[in-house]
């Protein structure tokens, strides 16, 4: 029995959007209902909470019995209650002995309750009622688990209970916070139909536009095909006419290849070892071109800074991969990363890999920002891309004295936050270079805290599989570097997870992780006022960064002599001093506006330490506390720099 392509395929579009607007409407509700649930638990219990600390406040004897103090406090009720945007809230002291309640005071958010509340539910009304497990929770002190559904003659609502205390710390009444259910409900609906009705309307324009693309493009063409198939079988390949199908896509392919058929079955035989040798050639050519992409790419890279670590490790799947990264410090000071994964395998994607690499390289080295680049390979790989292959990159730009990092994504996988924990970046997913012009890839920034880093990888770590065809996942992959205190420590500890996992089962995908791990800039500086009061703030900053031992000691006294010198001589209004820690080297620089003066040229002092610790200290002194004293005029500042080696008994940062 024949079964037709086209209405198979009208089938599975129609069921597949039925199934997206159910599962997508399933979901909305279930998550609208837990969100809002949640919120109107919120909402009732701090309700009830702050009307509680506010009748507390008052004089609960006097509340009872002064029509001033009640209507007052009935209208910080009735404000609390708006605020929180409650159905009612009440505040009444229960009878366990006579299974009742008293009201003290009643509020409603609409007027038109408040005022039947006022009266029905007002000062000293009794009704029977046995207490509910949760008001006898509040009553006995203790903190409620969550609000309760209750069903009253005036509707059905989240409530809350809350206790009220007297200053000895009694509970003397409770307050009761209500929230309306049948509100919550129609707000889930409202929600789901925001989600589902533009989903409709959006798969039904896109099904209507591929089926007409696809009759054109497939179906069509397909027919053609396989009537003159038909007649090539009866015939025997004779009097066989071209098809002429001039689509340009892969219809056309099919069709030349159709129609050269005749010509191949005749020399078949006769090509079997033509076909061998070109295959052997195929296999030296696949050979040389995978030494070449390990020259590309390199299966481990290191680039290491005082500032940051980065360490990437590359593994293809096969002879040649499509996957790539680079890393790159530029001449700004700021070092940059990027990661790709090239669609397919083989020479092909080989050869697009090295030019989108190279391009994104130099763009990156020019100082364009990581979206800039990004945008502007993508208009040059779309210009000159006859095989219509494409790749998905993250690029990332690290300022390593701040340690912002700026990012942008191009359908790349999600890169993960490490450092105290791990956490998957949420980032603009973007659209993979190659396919449109134009793609409007935008920058995103986040800032690595200090011994912090981020973990950028293709899709073939977390689609690692084991023997039973399981995926390694993305909680595997943060699970694996959430301990990790370095780039090379976390992407080890990574690859050692994910081939533990595999369990020696064979990998489909290139494997490619890089990891950049930011330690901070001990770098800092301080504006100092240029006057000798500003000495003790001097002399704590030095202490700070070089101890209180010696070598704080000689630090602040080398560091003192300078700033009184600038002060009484250099007539500068604007003086910095930047404090900086290089391992266990100290480094000191004033920077002021005042005249010119170089004390590098001065005489130094005769006198030694101890004989100068008392006062009247020069420049010869700063010469014998310092390791290193250096000068220079920059800018129409005077700069004097000075390096201390700490002993290390005493550091500060």
């Amino acid at each position: 029995m024949k079964h037709s392509i086209f209405k198979q395929t009208i089938t599975v579009f129609v069921t597949a959007i039925l199934l997206a607007v159910m599962t997508a409407g399933a979901i909305s509700l279930v998550y609208d209902a837990r969100r809002i649930g949640l919120q109107s638990a919120r909402y009732a219990r701090g309700g009830a909470s702050v009307a509680a600390q506010v009748i507390e406040s008052v004089d609960f004897s006097k509340l009872q019995s002064s029509d001033e103090l009640y209507t007052k406090t009935r209208k910080m009720l009735r404000s609390i209650c708006r605020s929180f945007e409650l159905e009612y809230l009440y505040l009444y002291i229960p009878n366990q002995s006579e299974q009742n309640v008293r009201f003290i005071m009643t509020v409603a958010f609409d007027d038109e309750k408040d005022k039947i509340v006022s009266e029905e539910r007002g000062l000293n009304v009794e009704v029977p009622r046995i207490l509910t497990e949760q008001e006898q929770t509040a009553l006995n002190g203790d903190e409620l688990a969550k609000a309760y559904t209750e069903n009253n003659s005036f509707g059905s609502v989240y409530s809350w209970t809350y206790p009220v205390r007297d200053s000895d710390g009694n509970i003397i009444a409770l307050i009761g916070s209500d929230y309306r259910t049948d509100v919550i409900y129609h707000q889930e609906i409202q929600e789901a139909l925001l989600i589902i009705i533009p989903m409709i309307a959006v798969l039904l324009v896109v099904f209507l536009v591929e089926l007409i693309a696809m009759r054109r493009k497939i179906f069509v063409p397909v027919k053609q095909i396989s009537n003159r198939m038909k007649g090539f079988v009866t015939e025997g390949g004779a009097n066989f006419e071209p098809l002429n199908i001039c689509s340009g896509d892969e219809m056309q392919e099919i069709a030349d290849s159709f129609e050269k058929m005749s010509e191949d079955i005749r020399e078949y035989l006769s090509s079997i070892e033509k076909l061998t040798a070109e295959r052997v050639q195929k296999n030296v050519e696949l050979e040389v071109a995978g030494r070449i992409q390990s020259g590309i790419v390199p299966l481990e890279t290191v680039l290491t800074d005082e500032h940051y670590e980065i360490y990437a490790k590359a593994q293809a799947a096969k002879t040649v991969g499509g996957d790539f990264y680079d890393c790159f410090k530029r001449q700004d000071g700021n070092v940059c990363v990027v990661i790709g994964d090239v669609s397919g395998k083989g020479i092909a994607a080989a050869m697009f890999m090295a030019m989108a690499k190279t391009m994104l390289k130099d763009y990156l080295n020019s100082g364009l920002n990581p979206a800039e680049a990004l945008n502007t390979v993508n208009d040059a790989l779309c210009s000159s891309n006859p095989e219509g292959m494409f790749a998905t990159v993250f690029a990332a730009v690290l300022d390593t004295s701040s340690g912002i990092l700026s990012y942008a994504n191009a359908g790349h996988t999600r890169p993960v936050i490490f450092g105290e924990d791990a956490d998957f970046l949420e980032v603009d997913s973007g659209i993979a270079l190659g396919i449109f012009e134009d793609a409007g890839i935008i920058d995103g920034s986040v800032k690595l805290e200090t011994n912090s880093g981020i973990l950028i990888y293709t899709d073939g770590v977390t689609e690692s599989v084991n023997t039973q065809n399981d995926f390694f996942g993305d909680e595997r992959l943060k699970s694996a570097i959430q301990d990790a205190s370095g780039a090379e420590q976390a992407v080890k500890n990574l690859d050692d997870r994910v081939w533990t996992f595999a369990d020696g089962a064979e990998q489909f995908d290139d494997y490619t992780v890089l990891a950049l791990y930011y330690s901070g800039n001990s770098k800092r500086t301080v504006s100092l006022e240029p006057e000798l009061s500003a000495l003790s703030e001097l002399r704590e900053e030095a202490l700070k960064y070089a101890g209180k031992s010696s070598d704080g000691r000689k630090v602040y006294l080398a560091c003192e002599e300078v700033f009184v010198n600038i002060v009484n001589y250099s007539k500068a209004t604007d003086i910095n001093t930047s404090f900086e820690n290089r391992n266990s080297v100290l480094v000191i620089a004033f920077s002021d506006n005042g005249i010119p003066f170089n004390p590098i040229l001065s005489e130094q002092a005769d006198k030694d330490f101890d004989e100068l610790d008392n006062g009247g200290m020069g420049i010869g002194l700063i010469k014998q506390l310092a390791d290193t004293v250096n000068y220079k005029r920059e800018n129409d500042m005077n700069i004097l720099t000075l390096e201390f080696v700490l002993s290390g008994d005493g550091a500060g940062k």
